[in-house]
């Protein structure tokens, strides 16, 4: 088994989140730890999948969730909480269904789920494998690769039980517009609490506290965009005709600089 460290595994994860634009998680935390996407919260944590060692079945294998007190807030919270294994061998993740995982949290040293190492063998880019235990317990298996389209399924690869509230789920599919060569550069600010809060600046005349302010939001996402790159994207926020007979001069205008050039 090609098992992580906790830090690692989490490291993983946030490799292909952060291929959405309205992603953030917390970093205080290694695991389990709260991740925002699309809007929508979760608890992560992440196991390395790894032999269950039954001379009789080699071919089991599983995760164990641990008694810890940090599940107890987790437990109680209306946040999905989510397990994830993890098969470094496959690049492969496991996932068992989060309605019923929040009952099991802490209720004994250590809670053990169940998946086939067969399985876990075949599974391909862009498919989602159904799997049943024999308890009739249904896992999903995918690659790690597919996390996002995971997490926009997830109602309907677990639908929620009868009487109980479906989750919302994080619609990631086409929320990032990348320029017309796919080069990694966003050619438009797609929060619009940002956009909005980058106009208030630009109508002040604050154009370096506007660009500034999104090349630290997007910091982690696209870190090989440069001022120059962020300029023309900022200043077609205000492309808008209305935009442009409400700006204001509430502070005196900054010094004029190479980014106010950008802006003439």
């Amino acid at each position: 088994m090609n098992n992580k460290l906790p830090i690692k595994l989490k490291e993983l994860i946030i490799d292909v989140l952060s291929h959405s634009h309205d992603f953030i998680f917390d970093e205080s935390n290694v695991m389990p730890f709260k991740i925002k996407l699309c809007g929508v919260e979760y608890y992560l944590y992440v196991k390395n999948v790894t032999s269950a060692n039954f001379p009789n079945s080699p071919d089991v294998s599983r995760v164990q969730l641990p008694a810890r007190n940090i599940f107890k807030p987790i437990a109680k919270s209306n946040i999905p909480f989510i397990l994830l294994g993890y098969d470094g061998e496959n690049d492969v993740i496991v996932c068992w269904n989060p309605h019923n995982l929040k009952d099991r949290l802490n209720n004994s040293e250590n809670v053990s789920l169940y998946s086939r190492q067969s399985v876990q063998n075949d599974i391909s880019l862009d498919e989602f494998r159904e799997a049943y235990l024999k308890t009739g317990e249904k896992i999903i298996l995918f690659k790690r690769k597919n996390l996002l389209d995971f997490f926009a399924r997830l109602n309907t690869i677990f639908p929620a039980p009868s009487g109980c509230k479906e989750y919302n789920v994080a619609e990631t599919k086409n929320d990032i517009e990348i320029d017309a060569e796919f080069n990694g550069k966003l050619s438009t600010i797609p929060d619009a609490d940002l956009a909005e809060k980058i106009k208030i600046e630009l109508r002040a005349h604050r154009t370096l506290n506007a660009v500034t302010m999104a090349m630290e939001f997007y910091k982690d996402q696209f870190p090989e965009m440069t001022l120059s790159d962020w300029a023309p994207i900022v200043r077609h926020l205000l492309d808008n005709p209305s935009d442009q007979q409400n700006q204001i001069a509430a502070e005196p205008r900054q010094s004029y600089n190479y980014i106010d050039k950008l802006f003439e």
